[in-house]
């Protein structure tokens, strides 16, 4: 299993330390101007995070159809839809076993991958965004704001 890793973060020289002690086979890709494009070529993907505001990755990941693993938290399960495989962020070893259980075919990510799409089209596509911000306008303009 090979583990890719997309984003920066402002201590990239210790996090490539610290990740070559546990995972030797990984790649840190750094930003990337099409990730959409660059999703489609994996199996899976994680979010790690201990705290979100969005997420927008996590929409990009579903619109893929990719099965998420993602840290427990009510923003992600919101975002999701509780369409995912939770973790404790703060908990390693949950993570991994999580990761085994993915690798040994124990969820269905099939219907993950369904659902995700359904999920994104639904609730994260364009036309989705365009129409609640349009909605959002009318209700400003029609209460007199």
């Amino acid at each position: 299993m090979y583990l890719v890793i997309y984003g920066n973060c402002n201590d990239e020289s210790i996090l490539q330390v610290e990740i070559t002690k546990i995972w030797p086979a990984r790649s840190l890709k750094g930003k990337s101007p099409n990730v959409y494009e660059q999703l489609k070529n994996y199996d899976a993907f994680s979010l790690c995070s201990i705290y979100e505001g969005f997420g927008i990755s996590v929409a990009e990941a579903m619109a893929t159809g990719l099965p998420l693993l993602l840290s427990d938290l009510n923003v992600l399960r919101e975002i999701s839809h509780n369409n995912a495989v939770f973790f404790d962020p703060y908990n390693e070893k949950d993570l991994a076993d999580k990761i085994r259980r993915f690798k040994n075919g124990e969820y269905d990510a099939t219907t993950m991958e369904r659902k995700g799409k359904e999920i994104s089209k639904a609730n994260y596509s364009k036309k989705e965004y365009v129409e609640k911000l349009l909605n959002i306008y009318s209700e400003c303009i029609n209460s007199g704001l």
